[in-house]
């Protein structure tokens, strides 16, 4: 993770000792599970600063991401896993736990993807309203590296993404939300995806964001040649060109930032 070393919420005369010690304790925690969980922010941004400082004000320290209405940010769930001899059991989805972090979301269709090749490429992916998708995504096989970008227009964090590791071994989904262009490349062969969506697919409003364009800096750990995409995803638009389809409101949005629950 990058880090901005002097957030501009510092350097306008607010309480600066007040948000030193919210950011430390929100890097703390970060650089504490960057590693281990597979978890990875383009750049730490106001948006985190903001976020952590509201935690820390509540007495949390990590906030769960979700307030009331369409206000949702990338985000990782993990679902409890209960193995024996016999096997396992888990809960993949519990409405219920999305809910008592703050959000209400009706998923209406399941996909499931199947990739034979490691480095295959799916991606970025979005619907335009009034068709936009949240997206709940999942590995049963295999691993991938999920990538969601915010493609709000006017939001602070407009063009930055974050990624997460996700993988049948450590059972994590993350939460896509709409306003967020969503790609994945698989890391290993035979990988298996499955992802819940809120709208059902509508050709007319389906659209991309080039997945390599050099403008998002996005580490795929692949060369190009080396990638297995479709002929589609290899004409997106890049960002400079990609139209206005989703705006970005700061009276109820939230700048980008990946958070958890469990």
């Amino acid at each position: 993770m990058s880090v901005n070393r002097k957030p501009r919420a510092a350097r306008q005369d607010k309480p600066v000792a007040f948000y030193e010690q919210a950011a430390s304790t929100f890097l703390q925690r970060t650089r504490a599970t960057a590693g281990r969980d597979g978890l990875v922010a383009h750049r730490f941004t106001l948006a985190d600063l903001a976020k952590c400082c509201h935690a820390f004000r509540n007495g949390r320290e990590h906030e769960t991401g979700f307030r009331p209405g369409n206000d949702v940010n990338p985000f990782i769930v993990i679902p409890k896993k209960h193995g024996d001899a016999r096997g396992f059991f888990s809960e993949t989805y519990k409405k219920s736990q999305l809910e008592a972090a703050g959000v209400s979301i009706d998923f209406v269709q399941d996909n499931h993807a199947f990739s034979a090749a490691k480095h295959t490429v799916r991606g970025l992916h979005f619907q335009t309203p009034p068709f936009a998708q949240h997206k709940l995504v999942r590995v049963t096989r295999g691993a991938i590296l999920d990538v969601a970008v915010d493609i709000r227009c006017g939001s602070p964090t407009y063009g930055q993404h974050v990624c997460a590791t996700i993988s049948a071994d450590n059972w994590r989904q993350i939460l896509v939300p709409a306003g967020f262009a969503h790609g994945l490349i698989t890391l290993e062969p035979e990988t298996e995806v499955l992802y819940k969506v809120s709208a059902n697919y509508a050709p007319d409003h389906d659209k991309g964001l080039l997945w390599n364009d050099p403008d998002l800096g996005i580490d795929w750990g692949v060369a190009e040649a080396d990638a297995h995409l479709s002929d589609k995803d290899r004409t997106h638009p890049r960002l400079k060109d990609l139209p206005q389809f989703f705006q970005f409101d700061p009276e109820k949005d939230l700048p980008l930032v990946l958070n958890s629950i469990s």
